[in-house]
């Protein structure tokens, strides 16, 4: 018999504190949201949040590793255990990780929000960190361990505030951005560098692209009675100073301007968030609640009932369970609702929100963080918190439908990718992602006719443009939210 180095006694202990610490985080948010405090007068708030998260976050992402280790040395040992024993061992370390990276979605959830109010305006900068892959774990070694402390002690640099990217989804190019409070800007994007300086001593600096120009009276004040140090700075590993010129250079290609650009297009929606308001004041009376969004959307609310998030993930009693088994049981026949047999390209597609099922969380391009939906604070926290779940079922068939009384000509593949094109000239327009578009649809609640529009504009805007090569075109939107 294995004793699992890692059992549920200390699963429990470690989500409970992250569960505190979250809850700070979303009383911040929340003072923010009604207007308590601002980005300058609430400095002391501002820079607590970041603090608390980063290292709820760190311990965390610490705590994974652990269990990670856990089970690789549970499978070097496979040859010497019974076999029932291996799986059920193995299957409880893979429910520690889903449930520990169910809590880091949670804060990231919350760090999207809180760096949302510095990047909102910042639309460019905001696609220019998209084009970078998404990064889904933080870094625990010495480099992460350098800016949890970095972010702990030096969130102010000279007038600016230290935004660290590692607490959000989105920001993925360099380890910090400097903004400037008073107009709301990003002046600059940085990477954090940390050495080990002796056996129990480490340095953090900070590195800015050359061609950042940022006012002097901006900048930190170098005191003139500073001692210089007894020893200099050991150089960069040629390794990381090989990396670091590489990072630099492409945050050097973020701030540059494009060759060509031109207005994004304004595009004016009204997400159906009333739905989901609806959903949650049915889940506190029967634990299930269906809400119908156009005609093609389902969304299915299952109240999780859980007191603590290491029950919701961990520890589900036998009530949950049970309503869990009936409500799919009542699945079949809601979804007659948003079926129509008089249309040949009938499909569900299944996903679950504001976090998917099965996968790890991050904001969309040019989403905002449900945080910020208009929605009362009851209905996000119980959304971001994970005590509401919410199924989504959408089926194409109506836009489908739709797209081809415009004059496109849409294809459905047997495995359900579609093709959307027109005849242009002697050519044709593709337009390529249609599962952005649904995403846009059963994610984050935006109707149908909005993606209508979306892409019948971009079928003008291309004609209009008299492109005579087979070329790439990206559509820049700009979505003005209520």
């Amino acid at each position: 018999m294995i004793i699992a180095m890692i059992d549920e006694e200390h699963v429990n202990q470690v989500i409970a504190e992250a569960e505190g610490s979250l809850k700070e985080c979303w009383a911040t948010l929340s003072l923010l949201h009604k207007g308590g405090a601002s980005i300058t007068n609430g400095a002391s708030a501002i820079k607590a949040f970041q603090a608390n998260l980063f290292t709820c976050l760190f311990q965390l992402e610490s705590f994974y590793n652990k269990v990670c280790k856990c089970q690789r040395e549970l499978i070097s040992k496979r040859k010497s255990v019974e076999p029932s024993v291996f799986s059920e061992e193995r299957q409880k370390l893979e429910k520690y990780k889903d449930a520990i990276d169910e809590v880091i979605d949670i804060g990231k959830s919350l760090g999207d929000a809180f760096a949302w109010m510095f990047y909102q305006r910042s639309r460019p900068l905001l696609r220019k960190h998209f084009e970078h892959e998404f990064i889904a774990r933080m870094p625990v070694r010495l480099g992460g361990l350098g800016e949890v402390n970095f972010i702990r002690n030096h969130q102010i640099f000279g007038r600016y505030f230290v935004l660290a990217h590692s607490l959000t989804t989105f920001l993925r190019q360099g380890d910090v951005s400097l903004i400037d409070t008073r107009h709301s800007q990003v002046a600059a994007i940085g990477e954090l560098k940390t050495q080990k300086e002796g056996k129990s001593e480490a340095t953090t600096t900070i590195f800015l692209p050359g061609g950042t120009k940022l006012p002097p009276e901006m900048l930190p004040k170098v005191s003139k009675n500073l001692q210089p140090f007894s020893k200099p700075t050991k150089k960069l590993d040629p390794k990381i100073l090989a990396r670091l010129k590489k990072q630099i250079q492409s945050i050097e290609e973020v701030f540059k301007e494009p060759a060509h650009s031109a207005s994004p297009e304004k595009i004016a929606m009204t997400l159906a968030c009333a739905k989901l308001a609806e959903l949650y004041a049915l889940t506190l009376s029967d634990e299930w609640g269906v809400a119908k969004i156009g005609r093609g959307l389902l969304l299915v609310g299952m109240k999780l009932g859980a007191s603590t998030l290491f029950d919701s993930f961990i520890n589900q009693d036998e009530k949950y369970i049970e309503n869990n088994k009936r409500s799919m049981e009542r699945l079949p026949e809601a979804l007659k609702q948003i079926v129509d047999k008089g249309l040949p390209d009938n499909k569900i597609i299944i996903s679950s929100m504001p976090y998917k099922a099965g996968e790890r969380y991050e904001l969309g391009l040019g989403m905002r963080p449900l945080f910020w939906w208009p929605l009362n604070a009851e209905v996000r926290e119980a959304l971001i918190f994970k005590r509401m779940h919410v199924m989504t079922f959408y089926n194409p068939a109506f836009l489908v439908s739709d797209l081809r009384a415009s004059g496109l000509d849409v294809q459905v593949g047997k495995k359900g990718g579609v093709h959307v094109s027109k005849k242009c000239g002697s050519g044709s327009i593709t337009v390529n992602g249609m599962s952005y578009f649904y995403e846009m649809i059963q994610t984050h609640l935006f109707s149908e006719e909005t993606v209508m529009a979306i892409i019948q504009k971009f079928i003008e805007c291309t004609e209009k443009a008299n492109i005579k090569h087979s070329t790439c075109v990206n559509f820049d939107l700009d979505f003005q939210f209520e």
